[in-house]
């Protein structure tokens, strides 16, 4: 259905809850830019495994999904080998909780990502788990081109 006339969508979907229980929702409001509604959305803190904090862009006319930016890379993408054995499988709480920006000029989206759960300890998910606790930048993002992405800064400045 075209968000344009339900104005709403539904969060929840299968790749997103990892067939596990919880939720995602909105912890910040989407940006619009370019025909595209884009959302992070919010995870839970505690167990460690549940929702998927993903981005995802829907198309405004349509409603259709027109790009996701998995926080947690799956297998084969590039970085999920700085997730050390499978911690990254069904791992909850990397998500952008914050606001999205959008550099209109350049047509890059910036995405600043929290912390993996439980962010208090991370015994659990060995590595340098490298798509955690920093800010993406995702560029070509408008219309049907799924552009790229590509790691920008850690939190603490330092330049990968």
């Amino acid at each position: 259905m075209p968000l344009a006339t339900t104005a709403w969508v539904n969060m929840n979907t299968p790749e997103i809850m990892q067939g596990l229980p919880g939720r995602n929702g909105l912890s910040s409001p989407p940006i619009v830019f370019k025909g595209l509604v884009i959302a992070g959305g919010t995870t839970q803190e505690s167990p460690p495994l549940g929702p998927a904090g993903d981005v995802r862009a829907w198309e405004h006319a349509s409603g259709k999904v027109v790009w996701t930016f998995h926080s947690i890379p799956r297998a084969g993408e590039k970085y999920n080998d700085t997730w050390a054995k499978d911690s990254w499988k069904n791992r909850s709480g990397v998500n952008v909780w914050g606001f999205i920006t959008v550099d209109a000029e350049r047509g890059i989206v910036y995405m600043p990502f929290g912390a993996p759960s439980v962010d208090q300890y991370g015994g659990d998910r060995a590595g340098d788990a490298f798509s955690a606790t920093a800010l993406w930048r995702r560029t070509q993002i408008p219309g049907s081109t799924y552009g790229t992405s590509s790691w920008f800064t850690t939190i603490s400045g330092t330049p990968i």
